[in-house]
């Protein structure tokens, strides 16, 4: 333990910044507003080693037993955040995208660096530089400047194995991901975030075979959240969960939910199937809370549901559940000692 602290102390004692920046240390961009830059000027060693030392083990604590969804946003925030500032200190020519997900990353980092990306086509490396009558105008007479660096990038790393048998082809490629996992972190040259295992990326999980094993919340996963406002009404209610639009990029194509799971009462059943129903959302059951209980239910909601969902979890017997509330999402991990999944964890 000693000697760990040690060798914190000595990687902070370097730390000099005089500006805004990327911070190594915190694995972050410290901004200038909020100025959280100048909080780490003035702490001590130990008080910035002491503060990372806590924000890790919240961290741990707020995440016991719920896996952890990786968003959208997680993966665009991270991108121009923590990737895009050490992207900027290298010699960049262009950006070549690992198929098929490695296409997202890859577009905002080369969008944002005004660099071509490129296709690996037959082992060779094709820019995309046709131009159409939107745009495209700079990329069309784009010549590879072979002093910079071309780099290979994918989402996430996470043993390292797909890049390995790039290389055979690119021995020389340098690489990037956004998310690397802790055993494949030293396999790639520039990542953004550390992703511990296991986790869910929300931009695979919902076209993979895991939806066929999975029990499903409804408000907060496939539906937006109902306003607490419009709860107090019931016709406000009503045409809210009738009208709705769904969150589209949550919408399962190729499997079937095992189940949809939800605290919305029985009574309100034929309006729920018909929303289902109207955006194609695939089910196999669909759950809803006793109408009976709404009372007690609506008393202490948080728990009495979680309760609930936790007794469909075992009943039914599925791998997975996701829920939108963190709050219940312990609950029910307390309760089944099972995989749950929270993009809000």
């Amino acid at each position: 333990c000693f000697l760990f602290l040690r060798k914190l102390q000595k990687k902070m004692d370097k730390c000099q910044c005089d500006k805004a920046g990327f911070c190594e240390y915190y694995n972050k961009e410290m901004t200038s507003s909020p100025p959280n830059w100048q909080w780490c000027q003035g702490a001590t060693p130990s008080e910035r080693i002491k503060h990372k030392r806590n924000t890790e083990k919240n961290k741990r604590l707020r995440n016991r037993g719920v896996i952890k969804m990786v968003t959208h946003q997680d993966l665009a925030n991270a991108c121009l955040e923590r990737l895009l500032p050490k992207l900027q200190r290298e010699n960049i020519g262009g950006i070549v995208a690992i198929p098929r997900s490695g296409y997202i990353p890859a577009s905002i980092c080369a969008t944002s660096l005004g660099v071509p990306i490129y296709n690996i086509v037959d082992k060779k490396l094709i820019p995309a530089k046709t131009r159409s009558e939107f745009g495209g105008k700079r990329m069309e007479a784009f010549k590879y400047d072979p002093l910079k660096k071309l780099v290979f990038m994918d989402d996430t790393v996470c043993t390292g194995d797909a890049l390995e048998e790039i290389k055979k082809d690119f021995p020389e490629m340098f690489t990037a991901c956004v998310f690397a996992s802790n055993q494949a972190k030293e396999k790639v040259d520039i990542y953004a975030d550390i992703l511990p295992i296991p986790h869910i990326l929300e931009w695979h999980f919902f076209n993979s075979v895991f939806v066929e094993n999975t029990l499903f919340d409804l408000d907060g996963i496939f539906a937006p959240e109902v306003p607490i406002e419009v709860c107090q009404e019931e016709s406000a209610y009503i045409d809210f969960i009738e009208n709705c639009e769904p969150i589209y990029r949550r919408i399962p194509s190729l499997h079937r939910c095992k189940a949809i799971v939800t605290g919305r009462l029985e009574k309100y059943r034929s309006i729920t199937e018909r929303w289902l129903n109207k955006h194609n959302i695939p089910f196999d059951d669909l759950i809803m809370f006793p109408t009976e209980d709404a009372e007690k239910r609506d008393n202490n909601h948080i728990v009495e549901v979680a309760k609930y969902k936790s007794i469909q979890y075992m009943r039914l017997g599925a791998g997975y559940f996701m829920e939108s509330n963190i709050y219940e999402a312990n609950n029910i991990y307390d309760a089944t000692n099972k995989n749950v999944i929270c993009p809000e964890a």
